[in-house]
């Protein structure tokens, strides 16, 4: 996971853009783990990162999901894992609401298989 978030951290070119991202994917690998695959990250871990912010202004909760989604998708195009949520949840709250996105129905985690295994280290052997 910190080789990971290290190298997609170094891939956004914006500082302000990067130092947003850090914050975000800091909590995410507080929550998963340091060690834990990129592969293994499932919605409940999302959305306990997004519980952080459940009763922030629309902007900052967007500014922290769009982190997510951003690490997400990044590696998508060199197959370490495939594009999984936040993009595929409901990220939609209802002002007030105590409770953080729910994952579709049907999705799960995902976990590199023969066919799609890490492709050219990008995201540092971790899934």
């Amino acid at each position: 996971m910190t080789a990971a978030v290290e190298r997609f951290l170094e891939s956004v070119q914006a500082a302000t853009t990067r130092s947003g991202y850090a914050e975000t994917l800091a909590r995410l690998t507080a929550v998963a783990g340091p060690q834990h695959p990129v592969a293994a990250l499932t919605p409940e871990q999302y959305a306990a990162v997004m519980h952080r912010w459940t009763a922030a202004a629309a902007a900052t909760w967007n500014r922290h999901l769009s982190a997510l989604v951003s690490f997400t998708t990044w590696p998508s195009a060199r197959t370490c894992w495939p594009p999984t949520p936040p993009g595929g949840w409901n990220a939609a709250r209802a002002p007030g609401a105590a409770t953080a996105p729910s994952p579709p129905p049907g999705w799960t985690s995902c976990s590199p298989t023969p066919s799609t295994p890490c492709a050219n280290d990008c995201c540092g052997g971790s899934c």
